[in-house]
């Protein structure tokens, strides 16, 4: 064979030379495989577009379901650092004024809002009805962090009352916003023990309009009453919402009611378990995501 007729190379390859493509030629070579081999091009680019939108999507998802899962636990902001203290209920033990007074007194409280619960007499047009009436400070919204699910809270000096939905049915109202405004006539039974007869009836100064409905099926019918507008004071309270100063004060706050013997519920407690399960949770909607993108690509 006459090696000389073979043509010589206009070029030499270089050992360590590097190459001397430019870049109009490598976009010529990269787009090169959208005309040899498309429909396999197209596959591959779809099958990666939908592996990263799934890790985007799955791992989305997952903060989503975090978000709303706290946004249910912690409806305000004071409830985040607000604790909700009690006795346990085989002492018999009742919150008193002492204790209120030691309670406020303590260097991480910043706020206090007590809670006595009586069972109570309602009327309205003719029907009445027992239910459970819960003696409240209008701060009592923020710091537990109830609100209506239909019309709104009370404010202070305001004549007006929170009911139950199931609490309505004994007056044969409706459960929406056609009960609002509506008149209730209320008389609270303040007694020391579970006997009604020998409880003392002490009534509102006046009649109680309905400002706001909250959808409970799982509570016995229950309202909620404005402390100023009951006559008397109530005699004791079961339990009392403490608000720290800070949320660095809850810690501290909160081990100081434990060793006065309350028992505690705190919503931070609550916050951080689901912060952490759903954080777990997230991380796995992440890993299935990452294990999509693979297996397309």
């Amino acid at each position: 064979m006459d090696v000389s007729k073979f043509q010589k190379p206009d070029y030499m390859i270089v050992e360590g030379s590097g190459h001397k493509l430019r870049l109009r030629d490598l976009l010529i070579l990269s787009l090169r495989v959208f005309r040899i081999r498309p429909l396999r091009t197209f596959l591959t680019i779809l099958g990666i577009s939908l592996g990263i939108g799934t890790v985007l999507f799955l791992v989305s998802l997952g903060y989503g379901l975090q978000y709303i899962l706290i946004g249910k636990l912690a409806s305000t902001e004071d409830s985040l650092i607000s604790i909700e203290a009690f006795y346990p209920s085989e002492s018999d033990l009742n919150i008193n004024e002492k204790d209120i007074e030691d309670i406020t007194a303590m260097p991480g409280a910043a706020e206090i809002s007590p809670v006595g619960e009586f069972v109570g007499e309602a009327n309205s047009d003719s029907l009445s009805g027992y239910l459970i009436a819960k003696i409240v400070r209008p701060n009592y919204f923020r710091l537990s962090g109830t609100n209506p699910d239909i019309g709104s809270s009370f404010t202070e000096g305001e004549k007006s009352v929170i009911v139950s939905n199931t609490a309505l049915r004994l007056f044969n109202l409706k459960e929406d916003e056609s009960s609002l405004n509506k008149k209730i006539n209320l008389k609270i039974f303040y007694q020391d023990s579970g006997d009604i007869s020998d409880a003392k009836a002490i009534g509102t100064a006046s009649d109680l309009k309905i400002k706001g409905i909250i959808m409970d099926e799982v509570q016995s019918p229950f309202i909620l009453v404005p402390s100023d507008a009951v006559i008397n004071k109530p005699p004791f309270y079961q339990k009392i919402y403490v608000k720290a100063k800070d949320i660095e004060a809850v810690e501290p706050l909160r081990d100081k009611l434990i060793e006065k013997g309350f028992l505690i519920s705190a919503r931070i407690d609550l916050i951080n378990q689901a912060r952490k399960i759903m954080n777990i949770v997230t991380i796995i909607l992440g890993v299935f995501g990452v294990a999509a993108l693979a297996v397309s690509a």
